[in-house]
């Protein structure tokens, strides 16, 4: 292009003249968008499970190395939470100073012993959804070892079969993204990849909640709901999601590897 700075006078419905510029920047051409858009990495998942409730996929064509990892599971561990009633007979969640301390001990119930010690679960099977970890590993090899290492915290969405779509959960301790915050405390390298698999779910399920990325408490209970046991309470129709968009708790998820598998549970009727 000789001149990529344009001139234009314009009339405007105020009855004034007004001149604009217009920058002409070259981007890319044509044959090179096309050729980007036809050399697209393809995302793959392997249909046999690689362990139980867990698929094994890939953007083939980029970095071989890496893997991701979709393990469906039943539970959000709330490990360290108390329940505080609410109303009627929901309690909602309550993260104190301290794992299982009690702000008022009239008004709250110690979950300590609840699933066989393992603290307080989030179970959204009870509200019709599949929960989903997502792990990234690579695989490794230099010439004296051969390992596999993270390649960074884990996500967290859940599947609704009905909308056919996926959400992240506005829980605590999980960002928007859906990228679960670990803390330091999380297993980077193991031997092989069921090892580093078995020991960052173990630390998932056995690390303690926080207030950190946590929405207001109130509006948190209107989603999240236990009855004194701890067991998972359904909540009102209108509070869950209508359509593939979301809400402010169920909230679509952006990121392109959730999207794939979304993409393939609905090919494959999961």
């Amino acid at each position: 292009m000789s001149n990529p700075i344009e001139q234009e006078i314009i009339l405007q419905p105020d009855g004034n003249f007004y001149k604009r510029t217009v920058v002409t920047t070259l981007i890319q051409s044509q044959a090179d968008a096309v050729q980007r858009v036809k050399s697209k990495p393809v995302f793959t998942v392997v249909d046999i499970p690689v362990a139980p409730k867990t698929n094994i996929a890939m953007f083939a064509g980029t970095n071989a190395r890496k893997r991701f990892l979709f393990r469906k599971v039943d539970f959000f561990p709330l490990r360290g939470a108390v329940l505080k009633h609410r109303f009627e007979e929901a309690y909602r969640v309550a993260i104190n100073a301290a794992p299982y301390q009690r702000a008022n001990e009239d008004d709250e119930i110690q979950t300590r012993a609840f699933n066989d010690n393992n603290g307080l679960r989030w179970n959204p099977g009870v509200l019709g959804f599949s929960l989903y970890y997502m792990f990234s590993y690579s695989y490794v090899k230099e010439p004296r070892q051969s390992y596999v290492r993270s390649e960074g915290a884990p996500f967290v969405f859940l599947y609704s079969p009905t909308l056919k779509a996926s959400f992240i959960p506005n829980l605590p301790n999980v960002y928007d993204s859906g990228l679960i915050c670990t803390g330091n405390d999380f297993t980077e390298t193991d031997t092989t990849m069921h090892r580093l698999l078995a020991a960052n779910e173990h630390e998932l399920n056995h690390s303690h909640c926080n207030n950190d990325l946590r929405s207001h408490r109130d509006f948190e209970a209107d989603y999240v709901k236990f009855d004194k046991d701890g067991n998972t309470l359904p909540i009102h129709d209108e509070k869950m999601p209508q359509d593939a968009k979301g809400n402010a708790f169920f909230i679509a998820p952006t990121l392109e590897p959730i999207l794939e598998y979304t993409k393939w549970l609905n090919s494959t009727n999961h």
